[in-house]
């Protein structure tokens, strides 16, 4: 945590408690008070004199020399109901005061330009963080940006309905749903699939869930490409299945469910990253024997292996996180590793992996 010290401690100044502000707090405030907090920002006081600004620690900072009524008004902006100048005047900040201190906050990334749009509840507590994120504070855009995405999710169990629901709630626009089975008992809880789902195709349980707690659409068809496609396996991956995807330019994102756990990645972006043959290719030179148990584990996922509660929670969530940044602009960590969500505990590991020069996908040229 950084601590800005360009703010000098300023004299006392009274702040009314009713009526109309002073003299000196009427004057017509500086130019330079433009702009607004980010959103969501936290203003806390550490010390007698300094204010802490944020929470967390890639953020977060102290500004020292601030006194209790420029809390107080700091305080009032963060809220969004008053500009910077508005809520100077009507807590006794002089302008040279205010713009003193706004300088400061500016020069600390703390200060962006123009106001979000609001947005519906479901995406508020997205918006607050993603303000945070974003350079310019601009959280709508991300979420602006993320309703004209359309996300693939092949097979819809327990953790698919997951990964499905928890991408519609951060605000993407269309989740495209593929799945011939049913909804077995063991695909029930983790607040998807309820009882009276059960054996109910899974594509119109799991659109029904999807709607219901989100603004997104569901559809079983293609009628664009797919901005990303999330593929659930069970036992052992398909790479043929997948390559299918890459080879029309779609980044796929694997989540392999096992006997005791959930493996995330890798993501593989055409051209770019490591695709599953890749990693078949790097697990079979390590076990000669790796190419005869995938086969047996491949004809076993006809049996579909279950999901503990806990791992598929985590798993739904890192995937889901890992699609998300992809759509909004980053190459994510599982472009170059796998996560692994393993019970009792559910506390991800990670395993970096690399194109295979057998491959032949383009990822280790760039071709």
């Amino acid at each position: 945590m950084s601590t800005i010290p360009a703010v000098e401690p300023s004299p006392a100044v009274p702040v009314a408690a009713a009526g109309p502000p002073s003299h000196a707090a009427r004057q017509a405030p500086p130019t330079q008070l433009t702009g607004r907090l980010r959103q969501g920002t936290v203003l806390l006081r550490s010390a007698e004199s300094q204010v802490q600004v944020g929470l967390d620690p890639r953020w977060a900072v102290r500004l020292d020399g601030v006194r209790q009524h420029e809390l107080a008004w700091l305080q009032r902006v963060a809220l969004g109901t008053r500009t910077a100048e508005r809520a100077a005047l009507e807590l006794g900040v002089t302008p040279e005061r205010a713009a003193h201190v706004w300088a400061a906050l500016r020069d600390g990334g703390l200060v962006v330009d123009d106001h979000p749009a609001d947005v519906d509840g479901s995406r508020s507590a997205d918006l607050r963080s993603l303000c945070q994120l974003r350079e310019d504070g601009q959280g709508q855009a991300v979420l602006t940006a993320r309703a004209l995405r359309h996300v693939g999710v092949s097979g819809l169990g327990r953790l698919g309905l997951a990964i499905a629901t928890a991408l519609a709630t951060a605000g993407v626009g269309r989740i495209v749903l593929d799945d011939l089975g049913v909804v077995q008992s063991t695909d029930v809880g983790l607040g998807g699939y309820d009882a009276q789902d059960v054996g109910t195709p899974r594509v119109r349980a799991a659109e029904r869930h999807v709607t219901r707690t989100s603004q997104a659409t569901c559809s079983t068809t293609v009628d664009r490409p797919l901005d990303a496609l999330v593929v659930v396996d069970q036992w052992a991956t398909d790479a043929a299945r997948h390559a299918r995807a890459t080879g029309d330019g779609v980044p796929v994102l694997s989540a392999l469910v096992g006997e005791a756990g959930v493996t995330v990645g890798p993501l593989a972006v055409p051209g770019r990253t490591a695709c599953l043959r890749c990693i078949e290719l790097a697990h079979q030179d390590a076990d000669p024997g790796w190419p005869a148990v995938a086969a047996q584990l491949r004809e076993r996922g006809r049996l579909e292996a279950t999901t503990e509660t806990t791992t598929c929670a985590t798993a739904a969530g890192i995937a889901a996180a890992q699609v998300l940044v992809l759509l909004d602009g980053g190459l994510p960590s599982t472009a170059s590793r796998v996560v692994e969500v393993l019970a009792p505990e559910a506390v991800p590991r990670t395993t970096d992996v690399a194109p295979h020069p057998a491959c032949g996908c383009g990822a280790i040229t760039g071709r």
